[in-house]
């Protein structure tokens, strides 16, 4: 019995469990419970190879896993946290690729914080790090690489802390700023150097110094250092019996970038000099040599000799081992001529050369007309500032006025700082004769025809009468070889030393030139341009650089200077030289008229073109917004705008009812007939090249809305037409529109005159099935109306008899539902 009863107990709680309500998944236990759960592995993951790092997904197929840590290693995607295949996936290829089934791990090559992607049944993998988008700092103003024109942008990592190192600053102004604009609050100024807290939209911080600085900015806490940095070179100095220190001290000398050390001024006896580092013998920063005053040194090798006491300038370069212990040069007062008879005029000034420091000189120099004078180191400092009145030599005074130069020319110029004397005079050339010799010629075989030169190279003889014959060119009067030309071409060639003579086949008036270099020449009667062409019509864009007009023209004789009249459209060049019409037009013109001239000394030849300038149309105006009133004919309003070719016009949203805008010339007019509140317009004008919108509002207004002539401000009844603006009852509602509310007459006089001779109730009519009882002063009816219609004219209950003159009372039912809606008295008279 008692087994029996346990069995019975074990199985009422079996049954009991297996109906017990589960509690609900969670979402990851639901995911986990559906989907496949796919992780990371590898001594790349955060779990190294002893904890998976899971993934999410939300489909069973792509999973994600973002902002997770990896390091340097191995990285494998596996399912359900084991190797179980075909859930075990490796590869090759980084930051992305396709995974394969069992293969070696992936290699992430660098530390980093990534988001990855894995689709279990494509296999493809993304390994990313995120881009994080971080605003742009950078630094603007005159002191920077871009001045006020453009950023030097700051690096960050974080998008707090920006920097920018070895960046070349000059003295001038620096701010920060976002994003390449002056956007607050990503706008800093300041007011310290070289460090400090930047306050929004101040002035720049003043960079005093040029040189190249470290820069770094917080822009949550606006704190920036701007800072030269620090480097710790190796010291180099001098050290031996030579040196000021002899063998106890050493000589530091100065670097600026750790390569090159020098040491200026320092005074050394005859002995032993050696380079050497960080005050040591330590190697390889140990130098000695052979060579003086220069050579290349060698580590570990016996000193430097000095043979001789001096003040000396050092240098030592400790990469090459190039040493140089020189004796320094000189520098003596530069001396210099000022003033606008100078190429420099009073801006530049214009050094001369010595040797000495005593005599000063300078060739070849170009003046002009105008005033000069002689002054040291570029400054009017006294003594050193020299005037005159001689020309072309004198002795000058100082601080005197300055010395007139009368003629333009090129001069070779000295100057003596001690004693003053002065020569400001043009070099004498002897330039080689070349003349013309001929029966061709004005002297015939006998006497020579000089041309002439300037440089002793190119040689001209203008105006020259020649007759047909031969004509040779020669040197200084004489046949001697080379100078000695002839030719067989005309009217131009390159001549032949010792040749027979160029024949010249006609007579007339010439110009000749002959190279003496080249032995080119040309043998040319003078003549005017002609033919001057180009093509015409043109029609350009504006804004868009035109196909250039060339020239053709017969040039003549000499060369050809163009000009034009009127002057060319704005952005359009004439050059002077070549005659091309070039440039980037950048206004809307008509076809307008142009005349162009080819010049030369004998003459021009001109041509009109034609050039017309089209474009998007511009300047679009109206008079600005409209406001209209209803049912009243506009005044037409006509705009303006700059348009080549004819714009149409178009028009969004489309006028209110009885308004048109022409298409064809942009006016907008008619008679609006239906009431708008305020709308926005836009109006565009387009032609081939483009279109401009230009907009402004609408609005029609009505202020007498029944029309019946009377401003509704003025109207006792404005949605109704009541030109006579009756009013009952006087209650500033006119009896048009006052429907509801009755009126009773206080009296009639039924006597048959036609006035009044029926009670009036105003609006009754409104109210149907109103019912109207009248009671004398005794209280008796002696009137009743189920459907009064005005026309109760006294008469007692149909008896044909008029009731007596007196008062009476009555009551009005307005919805006969036996309820008094209005009572009171009346009085019928006679």
């Amino acid at each position: 019995m008692k087994k029996k009863l346990l069995f019975f107990i074990i199985c009422l709680l079996t049954i009991s469990f297996a109906n017990a309500k589960k509690p609900p998944l969670h979402s990851v236990e639901k995911q986990n419970a559906v989907f496949l759960t796919v992780s990371i592995f590898g001594d790349a993951t955060p779990g190294a190879w002893a904890t998976d790092t899971d993934m999410t997904t939300t489909d069973g197929i792509t999973y994600t896993l973002n902002g997770v840590a990896l390091v340097p290693g191995a990285l494998k995607f596996r399912g359900n946290h084991a190797w179980t295949l075909p859930y075990n996936w490796g590869g090759t290829a980084f930051p992305s690729g396709t995974a394969v089934v069992d293969a070696d791990p992936i290699t992430v090559p660098t530390a980093g914080t990534y988001n990855i992607t894995f689709n279990i049944e494509t296999a493809v993998y993304s390994i990313a790090i995120p881009t994080v988008n971080h605003p742009i700092i950078s630094i603007f103003g005159d002191a920077t690489p871009g001045a006020w024109v453009t950023d030097t942008d700051m690096t960050t990592t974080d998008g707090i802390t920006y920097t920018l190192n070895g960046v070349a600053l000059v003295p001038g102004a620096l701010k920060f700023r976002g994003n390449h604009a002056w956007d607050l609050p990503y706008n800093w100024g300041g007011t310290d150097f070289p460090s400090g807290t930047a306050v929004v939209d101040a002035d720049p911080i003043t960079v005093p110094t040029a040189g190249t600085y470290n820069i770094t900015f917080n822009i949550e806490t606006a704190v920036y250092s701007i800072a030269i940095p620090t480097v710790n070179h190796p010291i180099i100095s001098i050290f031996g019996d030579a040196t000021p220190g002899a063998w106890v001290t050493d000589t530091d000398m100065t670097t600026t970038d750790g390569i090159t050390y020098t040491l200026n001024g320092v005074a050394l006896v005859p002995g032993a000099l050696k380079f050497r580092g960080n005050h040591a013998w330590t190697l390889p920063y140990n130098w000695g040599g052979t060579a003086f005053p220069s050579g290349t040194a060698v580590v570990d090798a016996d000193p430097i000799t000095v043979p001789t006491a001096g003040t000396y300038n050092i240098t030592f370069n400790i990469e090459t081992a190039v040493y140089s212990i020189a004796i320094p040069t000189v520098n003596h007062p530069i001396i210099s001529i000022f003033g606008d008879a100078t190429p420099g005029a009073w801006v530049t000034d214009t050094d001369m050369v010595t040797t000495d420091g005593i005599t000063y000189t300078l060739n070849g120099v170009a003046l002009v007309p105008g005033a000069l004078k002689f002054r040291g180191n570029h400054a009017w400092t006294l003594p050193y500032n020299w005037g005159g009145t001689a020309f072309p030599s004198g002795t000058a005074v100082v601080d005197a006025d300055p010395i007139t130069v009368p003629t333009a020319g090129t001069y070779n110029i000295t100057f003596n700082i001690e004693t003053a004397v002065y020569s400001i005079a043009i070099p004498t050339v002897n330039h080689q004769v070349i003349s013309i010799f001929g029966d061709a010629t004005p002297g015939a075989w006998v006497t020579d025809t000089d041309m002439i030169t300037t440089d002793g190279n190119l040689y001209t003889l203008d105006g020259v009468s020649l007759i047909p014959g031969a004509l040779k060119f020669r040197g200084n009067h004489a046949w001697t070889l080379p100078y000695n030309w002839g030719g067989t071409a005309f009217p131009s060639g390159i001549a032949v030393v010792d040749a027979d003579p160029i024949t010249v086949p006609t007579a007339g008036t010439y110009n000749i030139t002959f190279n003496k270099t080249t032995a080119e020449y040309s043998i040319l009667i003078p003549s005017a341009p002609s033919k001057l062409t180009y093509n015409t019509p043109n029609i350009f864009v504006s804004n868009t650089t035109i196909s250039s007009l060339v020239p053709s023209v017969d040039v003549g004789l000499g060369n050809l200077v163009y000009t034009v009249n009127p002057s060319l459209p704005e952005g359009l060049q004439l050059d002077a030289v070549t005659g091309i019409i070039s440039g980037t037009p950048t206004s809307i013109q008509s076809a307008s008229a142009y005349t162009v001239s080819a010049t030369n000394s004998y003459g021009f030849s001109s041509k009109t073109i034609s050039i017309e300038i089209q474009g998007v149309p511009t300047n679009l105006t109206y008079t600005g917004d409209l406001r209209l009133p209803i049912n009243i004919v506009m005044e037409t309003v006509v705009p303006t705008v700059i348009s080549n070719p004819i714009s149409t016009f178009s028009i969004n949203p489309s006028l209110p009812f009885g308004l048109i805008l022409n298409t064809a010339n942009g006016t907008v007019s008619g008679r609006p007939t239906i009431e708008t509140d305020v709308i926005n317009y836009t109006v565009t004008a387009t032609n081939a090249i483009g279109s401009t919108s230009k907009s402004f509002s609408i609005e029609v207004y009505n202020e007498d809305h029944d029309f019946d002539g009377i401003l509704d401000v003025n109207d006792n009844c404005p949605t109704t037409y009541n030109q006579d603006q009756a009013d009952i009852d006087h209650d500033g509602i006119g009896d048009a529109c006052d429907l509801v509310e009755i009126n009773v007459a206080e009296g009639f006089s039924p006597n048959g005159d036609g006035k009044n001779d029926t009670w009036f109730i105003n609006n009754l009519i409104n109210h149907p099935n109103s019912s109207v009882r009248v009671f004398n002063s005794t209280g008796a009816e002696v009137y009743f109306s189920p459907d009064y219609q005005n026309d109760w004219n006294g008469e007692y209950k149909n008896t044909g008899k008029i009731v007596a003159i007196g008062s009476y009372f009555y009551q009005i039912d307005l919805g006969n539902d036996g309820s008094i809606d209005q009572q009171g008295w009346i009085y019928i008279a006679k």
